[in-house]
């Protein structure tokens, strides 16, 4: 491809005209200053995948300094206005505004800086307007603006026109997944405030990490996998099948290594760079804890039964605001060979608001 590009970034009408299809050569032509390394085959696999039309809602998650943000938020972005996409409004959303900033400031940078990005597209001072918050392309008749979990975006409009193409960018943090509070709001923020925003054709791009294994999107994937949700979910550790995904970058599992020990912790490491779900201190359960059954073992003889429990965490209140009660029944039987106890949650768990009266209704 360097080849290619070398002899295509020479004319102004060849640059134009081929990246103008394809937003890999919109960024290897544009955005040359960002090619540190040779291309993967998970990048080029992120670019096909968010240039398919037919992908209305996708979510990248991949290993941190896979360029997964550039490729996204930074190139996919003004390619979709400045390319065949012709969208007239892209939203770029964060968790924070601090986030959002660091978005938008990428790509005012190309487009106040980029001479070449400058001239091929006429993004003058005549045909832009930056304001804090949105870039206004006046030619084009076309805006980029940014929000954050911290701003309202119901109704958002520019003219008669809903966001057509909607970029969350790290939207979830560990704060964010600490409770289940948070997970639900989060949850349904995006449910009730971004996916409504936009209109029947709109794509919806999520790009982050793995958080938690009950995190927005974690939910969002099983969602996908189970077919409860039309969507593209795409996964890439830094190591997959015991093989480095950009081998350009780290060629040998040595310097994998010596990233680890750079990092120092090892729940950072496998939650950053190989996508592993690793409890932090704050976990009082542990997830290799966890283990499925298929019946109560009333007759297997190496089991005793003990009794059951039923533990029951009480809100007494039915206001939207309350939280929920949960009441759960545990089956207690020890394992005669170890002498270990084992505790059976029972199916069918109670979460939701009770009043008094009802508690005890399900209690009894």
């Amino acid at each position: 491809m360097n080849k290619d590009i070398n002899e295509i970034i020479e004319s102004k009408n060849k640059r134009k005209s081929v990246s103008y299809y394809d937003n890999m050569y919109f960024f290897f032509i544009y955005l040359r200053n960002y090619v540190k390394y040779k291309l993967a085959n998970f990048q080029k696999e992120i670019f096909e995948t968010i240039n398919d039309d037919k992908n209305k809602l996708v979510v990248i998650t991949a290993f941190r300094g896979s360029a997964k943000s550039t490729i996204v938020t930074l190139s996919y972005a003004l390619w979709s206005i400045l390319g065949k996409n012709k969208k007239k409004f892209i939203l770029i959303i964060s968790k924070t505004q601090d986030q959002t900033k660091i978005h938008f400031q990428n790509i005012i940078s190309e487009i106040e800086n980029n001479k070449i990005l400058k001239n091929d597209f006429d993004l003058d001072k005549r045909n832009i307007k930056i304001n804090q918050k949105s870039i206004y392309f006046k030619k084009i008749d076309a805006i980029i603006k940014c929000a954050s979990f911290e701003t309202s975006i119901r109704g958002m409009r520019f003219k008669d026109t809903r966001p057509d193409l909607i970029i969350c960018d790290d939207i979830e943090d560990l704060d964010s997944v600490r409770n289940i509070k948070s997970r639900d709001k989060l949850e349904s923020w995006f449910t009730s405030e971004i996916i409504p925003v936009g209109d029947k054709n709109t794509k919806i791009i999520l790009v982050g990490n793995l958080l938690h294994g009950d995190s927005l999107i974690m939910r969002i994937k099983n969602k996908i996998n189970n077919k409860e949700l039309n969507g593209i979910y795409k996964e890439y550790p830094l190591l997959k099948n015991d093989k480095i995904l950009w081998n350009d970058k780290y060629n040998s599992k040595e310097e994998i290594e010596i990233l680890r020990k750079t990092i120092g912790n090892e729940v950072s490491f496998q939650r950053e760079y190989m996508l592993k779900i690793l409890p932090d201190d704050y976990q009082i359960i542990q997830r290799e804890w966890i283990k499925y059954y298929e019946e109560l073992p009333y007759k297997n003889r190496e089991f005793e039964f003990i009794g059951n429990i039923i533990s029951i965490d009480l809100a007494i209140s039915k206001k939207e605001t309350a939280d929920y009660t949960a009441i759960l029944i545990l089956s207690i039987f020890r394992n005669k060979t170890n002498n270990k106890f084992n505790i059976f949650i029972r199916p069918n768990p109670i979460n939701k608001r009770l009043s008094a009266p009802e508690q005890m209704q399900y209690v009894k």
